[in-house]
């Protein structure tokens, strides 16, 4: 019966190739009306001139940010 001996020296590096993408997570999108896009950044603004910054943001969305419901940031 013959055994096969362990390789010596070094090992041959094998190439993966790269896995197809299924159909359906590629298709899933989440996409955000321009209310709920509003509302995202006046929540996320984290100083003063990150909120007045988002506020001018969301006004270019033609928006206006005090009819979003949202929390300002903090005052420090």
């Amino acid at each position: 019966m013959a055994t096969t001996q362990p390789r010596k020296g070094p090992k041959r590096k094998t190439t993966k190739r790269p896995r197809k993408a299924s159909g359906r997570a590629s298709s899933t999108v989440e996409r955000y009306t321009p209310r709920r896009l509003a509302q995202f950044l006046l929540e996320n603004a984290t100083d003063a001139a990150d909120y007045a910054s988002a506020r001018r943001e969301v006004r270019k969305l033609g928006i206006d940010p005090d009819r979003i419901p949202h929390d300002p940031p903090a005052r420090s």
